[in-house]
């Protein structure tokens, strides 16, 4: 008898529309059995090869020599909308699986305007090496016009400054900090940056 893991796999591999947009949850492939990790496995590669790429999340929690060569082509195919940030995605799955630091290379830049593959985007850099060059990318947000990127950006360089805990997503600490980098005045946002420069120079002996 199927793990009950394994008929909410199979039953979201089914789902249209709002259900489809909710994903596979990462954690039913902890609950599977080998046998039917080695069918949603397939069941995954099947669906994402005819360009569907809700299963990549899952193929890089499996990270079977299979589901690694999947997402590697598709990083090199690039048959994907430009602006909806997969690279980065694919760059950092890959890079999680195989710390191969030529995956680094697709975070030295950043050009997309989506808003949500901002936020991921800066979600991602705090979680890469080298956390002093990423305070120094994280700070190019700062002055983003989108002010949840700002913000977001401000709780990362806290976070790697360690100042806020990793688990964290706000601070009332910092709440004053945050309102200023999202204010809506020039010099508002130029004092909170201003703030915030003056921290890195106070903490930044704690960036690992």
């Amino acid at each position: 008898m199927s793990s009950s893991a394994f008929q909410q796999f199979l039953a979201q591999l089914q789902a249209k529309d709002y259900a489809k947009a909710q994903g596979f949850d990462l954690g039913w492939y902890d609950h599977m059995s080998p046998q039917e990790l080695q069918q949603a496995e397939h069941l995954l590669l099947a669906q994402a090869r005819t360009g569907d790429m809700s299963p990549l999340p899952s193929l890089a929690k499996l990270a079977t020599p299979a589901a690694v060569a999947f997402l590697e082509q598709t990083l090199q195919e690039k048959k994907y909308y430009p602006e909806s940030g997969l690279d980065y995605d694919l760059a950092k799955y890959l890079w999680d699986i195989t710390h191969d630091e030529r995956y680094l290379e697709t975070f030295e830049k950043f050009s997309l305007k989506n808003k949500t593959a901002k936020t991921r985007f800066i979600k991602y850099l705090a979680d890469l090496p080298d956390s002093a060059k990423r305070i120094n990318q994280l700070l190019e947000f700062i002055k983003d016009d989108y002010q949840d990127s700002a913000v977001r950006a401000t709780i990362e360089i806290l976070k790697l400054l360690g100042l806020i805990k990793p688990d964290e997503s706000n601070s009332e600490q910092y709440r004053g900090l945050f309102n200023m980098i999202r204010g809506e005045r020039q010099d508002e946002r130029n004092k909170g940056q201003k703030e915030l420069m003056a921290l890195i120079e106070r903490f930044h002996k704690n960036i690992m």
